[in-house]
């Protein structure tokens, strides 16, 4: 039966089960190919970082899609060089003691020094929807930008200066409304 699913499926039934929440990023990793940052999850949080510094000298020549599990830690099986950053990459930074990192284009990676990124005020997004960062590069070439919930407008977060920022909040109330859209599926 296996044999008669789709690539697709199949790699979509590899990650079942895994821990793949914004709240279990521990790191990223770059593919050697595409060099898009890919996350690495664990249901732990490792007690030294000598444990996740461990997986990522077994996982050197990673390219997007390589089955990845090593002392708990474990990356997305069903990426290929040509899907856009994940977007847990983005919101982890919204779960309490989440991980920072860097906001770059949600399409080719690269971050605002090496393409600017579009302002989101310019981006034509649904009222309630906030676009991941997306560069004048991938704008101009026709690609959309990918849209989360905006849980940060309806909690005033932010200030009127700050608006079209890419930067993403860290506070408790924020991450009490990614918690909510893990869970509706969002």
């Amino acid at each position: 039966m296996l044999a008669m699913l789709s690539a697709a499926k199949r790699r979509r039934l590899a990650d079942h089960g895994k821990p793949l929440l914004a709240s279990n990023v521990r790191g990223i990793i770059h593919c050697m190919e595409c060099r898009r940052p890919r996350c690495i999850f664990s249901i732990n949080k490792p007690l030294a970082s000598d444990a996740l510094a461990a997986f990522m000298a077994t996982a050197a020549n990673y390219t997007c899609g390589t089955a990845l599990s090593v002392d708990g830690f474990v990356v997305r099986e069903n990426l290929d060089c040509t899907a856009p950053v994940e977007t847990v990459y983005y919101l982890c930074s919204r779960v309490r003691g989440g991980m920072q990192f860097e906001h770059v284009c949600v399409w080719c990676a690269k971050d605002p020094v090496q393409s600017p990124h579009v302002d989101k005020a310019d981006l034509d997004v649904r009222e309630g929807k906030e676009p991941l960062p997306l560069c004048k590069l991938c704008h101009e070439r026709g690609l959309m930008p990918l849209v989360v919930k905006d849980c940060v407008a309806s909690m005033d977060v932010m200030d009127d200066a700050s608006d079209d920022s890419w930067d993403a909040p860290t506070d408790g109330a924020a991450s009490t409304c990614m918690h909510t859209m893990q869970r509706s599926g969002a």
